[in-house]
């Protein structure tokens, strides 16, 4: 027997809105906090960007953070207990793990592109350098790519766990008010438990398919290239260079 009760489960759900730090906590106001949904949400693109930006997790950028998309593992039905709290030094972790894949990724295309695992090999010693690596650096190129893909593939698992995945009916997706599909139109997607995983759903995806994206030469901020010889993440961030690198010449 077939049965279904509607409406389906199509989209998960989370929740955002302002927040205030106390001591080392970020806590989410109940009272202004709106849920919504992961897949539809106007900002679910630039997930991967945003979290890895955080590098530092400054309290002004978190907040931000925050309201565009929430705490990183208190949901919905945390806020209904009343327990949305969560702590820098466990975003920091985080987030600067998700950075190191993400950079280590950026590390292999560049390599791959100038045809020399040297500068994949600089990277590694640089991590090193910082004790953020400590396995053996191969002298074969081709090695040296293959055991960095492979570690990128299990950093990438790994951040991943926890979020499961969906079918969608594309006739339940709309884009500026507009039905994305038809009846019988179906998308593969992804239902992450928290954020974390669904910023290493993203990367997964990007690397799956070889989505380009960069590190702006300005901010340091990952970025989609608009066309191949960006290298700013915007118009402003390559304005404020341009005015220091004039301002340096001054002196």
């Amino acid at each position: 027997m077939i049965s279904a009760s509607f409406p389906l489960r199509q989209h998960p759900k989370w929740v955002r809105g302002i927040a205030h730090i106390e001591d080392d906590a970020i806590v989410l106001d109940k009272a202004s906090a709106e849920e919504y949904s992961i897949l539809q949400s106007e900002y679910r693109p630039s997930l991967l960007m945003d979290l890895t930006g955080l590098r530092d997790c400054k309290p002004e950028d978190v907040l931000r953070f925050v309201r565009r998309h929430g705490l990183l593992w208190h949901g919905p039905r945390d806020l209904e207990s009343g327990e949305c709290r969560e702590y820098l030094r466990d975003w920091r972790l985080h987030v600067g793990n998700l950075w190191l894949t993400t950079r280590l990724y950026l590390s292999l295309r560049v390599a791959q592109e100038a045809g020399t695992a040297k500068p994949l090999r600089a990277f590694l010693r640089g991590l090193r350098a910082m004790d953020l690596f400590y396995a053996l650096i191969p002298d074969n190129d081709q090695e040296c790519l293959e055991t960095v893909s492979v570690l990128i593939a299990e950093r990438t698992s790994s951040g991943m766990e926890g979020c499961n995945w969906t079918l969608i009916a594309e006739c339940t997706l709309a884009r500026e008010g507009v039905q994305e599909g038809d009846a019988g139109d179906f998308a593969f997607g992804d239902d992450p438990q928290n954020l974390v995983a669904a910023a290493y759903a993203q990367l997964a995806e990007v690397m799956a398919n070889k989505i380009p994206f960069r590190e702006c030469e300005g901010c340091g901020k990952l970025f989609p290239p608009k066309h191949g010889s960006q290298t700013y993440c915007d118009s402003r961030c390559n304005a404020r260079v341009r005015k220091a690198r004039q301002r340096a010449k001054e002196i």
